[in-house]
């Protein structure tokens, strides 16, 4: 069963979460396994924003990735990452957006380290 619960407005980039920390994000870019030396953040930050969206739309990464993968063309806007480029970084900021759940709402990024 698709668990993904696809939300009116989240088709854009604008409409993705307010929890998303950008400086968190750009700050460990490079730290990343799956970056390359010639990726730019810029490239990525579309991947992490919507990974920190996902967290309140699904709860099975894996079950809905086939839906992802498609509501990425949608989402990406100039990012030129494939699904399979950006996957891994959505993946990320989902999981570390699902390390939130157990905290309070003011989250501190760099506890996460």
């Amino acid at each position: 069963m698709n668990t993904l619960q696809k939300r009116g407005g989240l088709d854009t980039l604008d409409a993705f979460s307010e929890e998303f920390d950008s400086d968190y994000w750009a700050e460990r870019f490079y730290s990343e396994r799956y970056v390359r030396d010639d990726d730019e953040y810029d490239d990525f930050e579309p991947a992490y924003r919507f990974g920190t969206a996902l967290r309140e739309e699904t709860d099975d990464f894996d079950a809905d990735e086939p839906d992802l993968k498609k509501r990425w063309e949608t989402v990406k806007g100039d990012s030129t990452l494939t699904w399979k480029r950006a996957k891994d970084a959505v993946r990320a900021a989902w999981e570390w957006s699902e390390d939130d759940d157990d905290e309070s709402d003011s989250r501190d990024p760099s506890s996460l380290e």
